[in-house]
Parts: C-alpha cells; structure tokens; sequence
C-alpha cells in the first residue's frame, strides 16, 4: 500500500492529510453541521484522538485510513477519506467518505473529490470493491 499522492478535482486541489493539520480534522469532527449525516458530533477529546490516530493510519504503510485535505483558492473545504473494510488494501473493500465544512456543503465539492478519490483506490491501492453511503438530504 502506497502513501496518499496529491489528486487533482479542478477547482479543488487534494494534497494528502499530514502532522500540523489536525484542527481540521478535529473541527469537522466535532461540528453538528457538519457530522448531521454522520451521527453526533464528537467531544472534543474524542476528535483529537480520532486526528492522532488518522495520522497514524497515513503514515503506517498497513494502516487502516487515508486522508486528505480539500483545498480551494478560497480555503480549506474538507477532508476526503477512505477506510478500509477488509483485512487488506489490495483485493480488498474501502468506504469512501467526505466530510465539508458547511459553507461548501452543496457545491459539488464532495462528487468532485470523490470523482479524484476512486481512481487513487482502484489504481493505487488496487482495491476491489468501493463503497459510499450518503443520506437522501444531501
């Protein structure tokens, strides 16, 4: 299993999830706004060991997750990422998820990363099987 590479969504930019980005993860992970789809928001304790944890995922060539930031010329819209539903990432099953920041909510911006993100999994981390799960109010 390789590491995140920088994908490309025009207009949005997606660079790999890294060590010093954890307030976004954290911020996304806590917001009611944000995690209304998901299930509740996460304390905040919760949400930075959640980051810490994400992190180590990306850097551990075995790990279960990976991430990364969705960038805008206006600003950070959110995180794609992609979870590991099997025993390993060759042959194996992923969940794809986007989690955005509200003022992105509603602009395309999670078909574009997603539309980035699968051939990444398919291609680089030669999975089998995607899936995605989105709820009828999105």
């Amino acid at each position: 299993m390789t590491a995140p590479t920088p994908l490309s969504a025009p207009p949005f930019v997606l660079r790999p999830y890294a060590r010093g980005e954890e307030a976004l993860y954290v911020e996304l992970c806590c917001s009611e706004a944000v995690m209304r789809e998901v299930g509740p928001p996460f304390a905040l304790e919760r949400a930075e060991r959640a980051a810490a944890a994400s992190l180590r995922h990306q850097d551990d060539e075995a790990g279960r997750f990976r991430h990364w930031i969705i960038e805008h010329a206006e600003g950070r819209a959110g995180l794609l990422g992609l979870a590991l539903r099997s025993e390993r990432w060759v042959g194996g099953e992923v969940e794809l998820g986007v989690l955005l920041r509200p003022a992105w909510q509603a602009r395309g911006v999670a078909t574009a990363a997603s539309t980035a993100g699968m051939p990444w999994a398919f291609r680089t981390a030669q999975i089998a099987t995607l899936t995605c799960h989105h709820a009828p109010t999105n």
